[in-house]
């Protein structure tokens, strides 16, 4: 499996275009399975535009625009052949003229939702800080990938990685009684239909 996580600027670096092909070219050659972002951004006055069934929008993500970063990334990777599932949480402003957030993109479906790690919801405040956090299954394997930029050390970080930390312990969690389900329900099942040998209904949706 190859991933990558970058902070890119994106329209922020010096030479963004020119950065922005480099990046193309790279995803292009390294065929990525999974891709976070960090800073990515859009115009706050560019025009919206309607996006396909390869996003997932997430409750506080402003709508997309036709600027935004990893929308025409994702849009050249599609004319190249590479289709990427990808979603964006979205922060706050940056620099009075951008709607800034975190990104990941994924060549398999996600399942994605964001975390509100920071004291204040507020996009105007920089402080705002929100993960994006994607479940996805990657050569048979069931992964959980998060995007995270958080504050410097001193100015709200701890108490971010903290609120992060503790809802990916309940992830943790939660996939271990899963698991711990998933074994009782096989036994169980396998029990019962050995029983009913001319049973012949629906298998549930954990051994489809």
């Amino acid at each position: 499996m190859k991933f990558l996580t970058l902070n890119t600027h994106s329209w922020m670096e010096k030479e963004a275009e020119e950065k922005f092909q480099l990046l193309l070219e790279d995803i292009l050659d390294k065929d990525y399975d999974l891709i976070c972002f960090q800073e990515i951004n859009q115009e706050i006055t560019s025009p919206e535009v309607e996006i396909n069934d390869l996003y997932q929008a997430l409750p506080a993500a402003e709508p997309i625009h036709q600027d935004h970063y990893v929308r025409l990334l994702v849009e050249k990777l599609s004319e190249q052949g590479k289709d990427y599932y990808w979603t964006w949480a979205y922060n706050h402003i940056g620099y009075d003229r951008y709607h800034e957030g975190v990104a990941i993109l994924s060549k398999t479906p996600i399942e994605a939702r964001e975390i509100l790690v920071s004291d204040v919801d507020d996009p105007t405040d920089y402080h705002t800080r929100r993960v994006a956090l994607a479940e996805t299954v990657v050569d048979g394997n069931e992964l959980a990938v998060a995007s995270v930029h958080l504050s410097w050390w001193n100015k709200g970080f701890q108490e971010e990685w903290a609120r992060f930390e503790a809802v990916l312990k309940e992830l943790n969690k939660a996939r271990r009684s899963e698991e711990r389900f998933s074994r009782i329900e096989q036994a169980t099942f396998a029990g019962w239909r050995f029983q009913q040998p001319s049973w012949s209904g629906r298998l549930p949706s954990y051994f489809s």
